[in-house]
C-alpha cells in the first residue's frame, strides 16, 4: 500500500493501535459537542546558502524558496481533545551548479486525548515526507541525488493518578523509517518500544520520576542486525524561582544486538531556562546512545543554548547556538557547531517577518566544511473558527 509515496510496512501493533485512534472519538457525542477552533498558518522562507551542501572539496551554492500552508483543527469537549494538522510544503532549490528541483514535502499529525476521572489516555500519530539528508546533525542540509525520507509513527501514552501526589505512566510507541533512495547512509528502519514510570510530586515546585523500558530496533540492512535496547531512568523537575526552572535526569541503558553482544552505556540530560526582565536564556544539554540513518547506534552529545531579548512590543532578538557531537566503534567522530541569530518584527496582528542569518562548521573524521545563509521569512496567520 502506498500513501505519500509510502511503501507502507506496519506490523499489527501499529494496526491496532491506528483501529483505537479512528474509534476512540466514536464511542460517543461529548468529542463532537465541545469547543472548535479552526487555525491557518501560511509562511513564505527564501534561504540563500553558499554551500548548501554542507560539502567538504565540492561546495555548491543555492537559493531555496519554500511555501508552506498548515491548517489546524482543534475540538476542546469537556473530556476529549481532538487535534488534526496538515501540513504542506513546496520547495524550489535553485543550485548554482546543477539545475533546480522542485519538491513536495506534505505532513500531517494526529492527536486524540481522553480523560477519566483518575486516568488519561492519549494517542499521537504523525507522518511526513521530507529531504533525506545524509547529516544528522545539522537540519536544512540539501543534497542533491539523496531521495527523500519517508517518516510515520503512533505513540500511546496511559496516566493513571494513584493520589494526590504519585501517579504510574505507560507509554508504547511504533515507528517506521523508509527512503526513496536506499544507500549505506540510509537504512530504512523499524522501531517498536514500550515503557512503564512512576511520578511522584514532592512539592508544588518539585517532582520526580523514573522509568524502565526497552525499544527493538530492526534495520533493513544487510551489514547491521536487530537491536534491543533496555533503559532506565530517574528524573526531577524544579521550579526554583519564579525566574528560574531546571530539569535534570540519569540513566543506563544496555544494547543487545544480534550476536549476543552487549553494551551498556549511560545518559543524562540537563535543562534550565531563566527570565529576567525582558530577556528570557534557555541551555539544554543530553547524552545518550541513540540509532542512526545507517542503522547502526552512536553515543550521541547535544546541546542548545536561545537567548531571546523583547526590545518592544513588536520587535524581539534571538540568539541560538547549538552544538552536537557523534561518536562509535563503527564510524569516526563526526560533528557540528550551529549558530543563529535572528530579528524579528511584528507587521501586524496575522503578519509577522524574521531575518536570520546561519553559520554552520561541521568536522567529519577531520574532513571540515563551512556553511553561511541569510535567511528570510514571512508568515500569516489567523483564526479561522470560532
Amino acid at each position: 500500500m502506498h500513501l505519500l509515496g509510502f511503501k507502507w510496512r506496519l506490523p499489527w501493533g501499529v494496526m491496532w493501535l491506528l483501529v483505537v485512534a479512528a474509534c476512540v472519538p466514536m464511542t460517543t457525542s461529548q468529542a463532537f459537542a465541545g469547543d472548535w477552533s479552526l487555525k491557518f498558518l501560511s509562511s513564505s522562507t527564501a534561504i540563500a546558502d553558499d554551500n548548501v551542501n554542507l560539502g567538504k572539496t565540492d561546495r555548491d551554492s543555492a537559493l531555496v524558496v519554500s511555501q508552506t500552508i498548515n491548517v489546524d483543527l482543534l475540538a476542546d469537549a469537556r473530556t476529549y481533545e481532538i487535534e488534526f494538522s496538515p501540513i504542506l510544503n513546496l520547495q524550489k532549490t535553485s543550485f548554482s551548479e546543477g539545475g533546480d528541483e522542485v519538491d513536495f514535502f506534505p505532513s500531517a499529525s494526529l492527536s486524540l486525548r481522553k480523560s477519566l476521572k483518575n486516568t488519561s489516555f492519549t494517542i499521537d500519530t504523525y507522518v511526513a515526507r521530507s529531504e533525506a539528508s545524509a547529516n544528522e546533525l545539522v537540519d536544512d542540509v540539501v543534497h542533491q541525488n539523496k531521495g527523500d525520507r519517508l517518516d510515520s509513527s503512533v505513540i500511546g501514552n496511559v496516566t493513571h493518578k494513584l493520589d494526590d501526589r504519585d501517579s504510574l505512566v505507560w507509554t508504547s510507541s511504533v515507528r517506521l523509517v523508509d527512503f526513496t533512495l536506499q544507500s549505506t547512509e540510509l537504512v530504512p528502519f523499524t522501531s517498536v518500544g514500550s515503557s512503564i514510570g512512576w511520578r511522584r510530586q514532592l512539592t508544588e515546585l518539585v517532582d520526580t520520576g523514573f522509568s524502565v523500558g526497552a525499544e527493538n530496533f530492526n534495520p533493513d540492512s544487510a551489514t547491521e542486525g536487530e537491536t534491543l535496547v533496555y533503559r532506565s531512568t530517574a528524573s526531577v523537575n524544579a521550579r526554583m524561582t519564579k525566574r528560574l526552572s531546571a530539569m535534570g535526569s540519569l540513566g543506563a541503558s544496555l544494547l543487545a544486538d544480534e550476536g549476543d553482544k552487549t553494551k551498556v552505556n549511560f545518559n543524562f540530560a540537563l535543562g534550565a531556562d531563566y527570565k529576567i526582565r525582558d530577556t528570557n536564556y534557555s541551555l539544554n544539554a543530553a547524552y545518550d546512545v541513540l540509532p542512526t540513518q545507517g542503522g547502526n547506534f552512536e553515543n550521541t552529545l547535544s546541546t542548545r543554548a536561545i537567548v531571546n531579548h523583547q526590545v518592544n512590543d513588536l520587535t524581539s532578538l534571538s540568539i541560538l547556538a547549538a552544538y552536537s557531537l557523534q561518536t562509535g566503534s563503527s564510524s569516526q567522530d563526526s560533528s557540528a557547531l550551529t549558530l543563529t541569530p535572528s530579528l524579528y518584527y511584528q507587521l501586524s496582528q496575522e503578519w509577522k517577518s524574521s531575518l536570520s542569518y546561519r553559520f554552520i562548521h561541521s568536522d567529519d573524521g577531520g574532513e571540515r566544511a563551512y556553511s553561511n545563509a541569510l535567511m528570510v521569512n514571512l508568515s500569516y496567520g489567523r483564526d479561522l473558527l470560532p
